[in-house]
């Protein structure tokens, strides 16, 4: 099978194929991976029969009668039809150039059935093997699908159908029928309701500060801040938010982590909140130099 790909860029009309055929049934149109379509008409660069040609036609184009709208993805195939091109009488000479591409037609045609045969191979088998990894890999990650048993149950029936000899002419379509039913199972587990709020940004895992925004626009973010403290003092620390607030109406925590050393005693409070940025303050007797602080808030973002 030979293929020629083009994206359209919304005025052309025709496209050229470069692959010889012997009939124009043998070629096919796909747009954007979709199932073959009609509506375009296919022309042959035609071989000089005197030439000894393999093919009646060495490539050619496609012609649509309106240009496919602009990105459109284009695929131009052979896949040749197993039909008779050629209707040999008993009274009548045989072209020696007609007869030639009448074989080729059907060594190309056993090529082609080749090509799909191997396709249901090893190769392809372990394709599927490793899909059944991503699959349970997924369902791991979805919350409340089942428990680890049940998903090793799963892995020890894929391992055990991916274990027959070779060659076994039912393990490959087994396998295919069981992913195929467990794809469609993750899917229906990850399909998200219209109405569901879903974190759609975030920072990396183990970042500070950190921040978390969902669909809605509702923020929550977080970091560290360390208060610089003398004893017998109060002290203050101010940020800058990761994600900028929609207001300074929001709400706010603020909790003691540590220090370098001692103790600390009075209120620590949220004493700036700005749309950009806020501030924590500790009021109270305290011998730590540097008291470390966690600092959370939570409200719509911009």
């Amino acid at each position: 099978m030979s293929r020629q790909t083009y994206i359209a860029d919304g005025t052309t009309v025709r496209f050229y194929f470069s692959f010889p055929f012997f009939a124009n049934h043998d070629i096919s149109v796909k747009m954007d991976d979709a199932p073959p379509i009609k509506g375009y008409v296919v022309r042959g660069n035609a071989e000089d029969e005197g030439s000894g040609a393999e093919y009646p036609f060495n490539g050619g184009s496609i012609e649509f009668d309106k240009a496919p709208k602009i990105g459109t993805k284009i695929e131009i195939i052979r896949e040749i039809q197993a039909i008779r091109n050629t209707d040999f009488q008993p009274t009548q000479p045989i072209e020696p150039v007609i007869l030639n591409q009448e074989f080729n037609l059907m060594l190309d045609l056993l090529r082609q059935l080749t090509v799909r045969f191997n396709a249901i191979d090893a190769g392809n088998f372990a394709d599927l093997v490793s899909k059944s990894e991503v699959l349970l890999g997924q369902l791991r990650e979805v919350s409340g699908f089942a428990t680890e048993s049940d998903i090793e149950l799963l892995q020890n029936q894929i391992t055990q159908i991916s274990n027959r000899p070779n060659g076994d002419p039912g393990a490959v379509e087994e396998l295919r029928n069981m992913l195929e039913d467990l794809s469609a199972h993750v899917s229906s587990l990850m399909t998200i309701p219209a109405d569901a709020d879903y974190v759609v940004e975030s920072s990396e895992p183990g970042a500070t500060p950190w921040y978390r925004k969902y669909k809605s626009g509702w923020v929550e973010q977080g970091g560290d801040v360390t208060v610089s403290h003398p004893a017998m003092t109060s002290g203050s620390a101010s940020f800058i938010y990761p994600v900028t607030m929609l207001s300074s109406n929001y709400h706010t925590n603020v909790t003691i982590v540590g220090g370098v050393a001692g103790w600390a005693d009075g209120d620590t409070i949220f004493s700036t909140i700005n749309a950009n940025g806020g501030g924590v303050t500790h009021y109270g007797v305290s011998n730590v130099t540097n008291l470390r602080m966690k600092w959370e808030i939570k409200g719509m973002a911009v």
